[in-house]
């Protein structure tokens, strides 16, 4: 009897921590658009959640020229930062984030953000759009 109710509270304790570990992926990601929208940014703020990883890549891509041509955060060259942006927790920390249209000139737009959460922090690693992975792209097309 004893064991089965350590067995039930270790996987209560575990769900309580995934739970925990994916709202703050979630959080971190809102607060990411949020300072984005304030500061009219975009791949800047990415880089300023990014983990080593992500870091580097975006270094590589700085360093090249012409190599990320549109801001990958709002999806374009010419962001409207008052976009409307939704949030969907999918699983193992990763947020897919919704751009709404905004007619005429910008399509709804898809984003899926994977994140490392670990101590009460997050850190993006990759971020995939229709061009899928942000690091293999970087890694493919700048060097």
């Amino acid at each position: 009897m004893m064991s089965k109710l350590l067995a039930l509270l270790a996987m209560v304790s575990f769900s309580v921590i995934a739970n925990a570990s994916d709202q703050l992926a979630v959080q971190t990601i809102k607060k990411m658009y949020e300072t984005g929208k304030s500061l009219e940014k975009g791949n800047e703020i990415i880089y300023l959640y990014a983990d080593k990883i992500l870091t580097r890549a975006i270094n590589v891509a700085n360093e090249a020229e012409n190599c990320i041509s549109y801001d990958v955060m709002w999806q374009s060259n010419d962001p409207p930062y008052d976009r409307k942006v939704s949030y969907n927790l999918l699983d193992n920390n990763k947020v897919e984030v919704h751009l709404a249209e905004v007619a005429p000139y910008y399509e709804a737009e898809t984003l899926i953000y994977d994140l490392n959460c670990s101590i009460g922090t997050c850190k993006i690693t990759d971020v995939e759009d229709d061009l899928g992975s942000l690091v293999h792209n970087i890694y493919q097309e700048c060097q």
